[in-house]
């Protein structure tokens, strides 16, 4: 029989990938601080709308009261116009005996601003 033959080979390896991973793993330090600054930036940006929502809001609520206190004002005014008007009316009936048509004209002044 044939006698086993044993040969020994020393290996000596050098390990490369320690500067890759240490690159890698400060940049990914780094995207997490840029992550994080993004975060509050959005939360910052998500405060500031909410804000002009609560204004906006406001501004409507003002604009819609302004608009309710010029429609009375213009009611009332309509109200103090409309006997006179009609007694135009009459008088220009009996005056000529023939029927005149007093148009009076409503604008609408509410919706026009808005």
């Amino acid at each position: 029989m044939a006698e086993t033959i044993r040969i020994e080979i020393p290996i000596s390896t050098v390990d490369n990938t320690e500067p890759a991973l240490s690159n890698i793993t400060r940049n990914l330090g780094r995207m997490a601080d840029s992550a994080e600054r993004a975060g509050n930036s959005t939360q910052r940006a998500n405060q500031r709308v909410t804000e002009f929502d609560r204004t906006a809001e406001r501004t409507h609520k003002t604009l819609l009261k302004w608009v309710k206190e010029k429609y009375e004002i213009l009611l009332q005014a309509k109200e103090q116009i409309s006997p006179v008007v009609n007694a135009v009316k009459s008088s220009l009936k009996s005056f000529t005996g023939k029927v005149w048509n007093i148009t009076m004209k409503a604008v609408d002044l509410v919706t026009a601003p808005v």
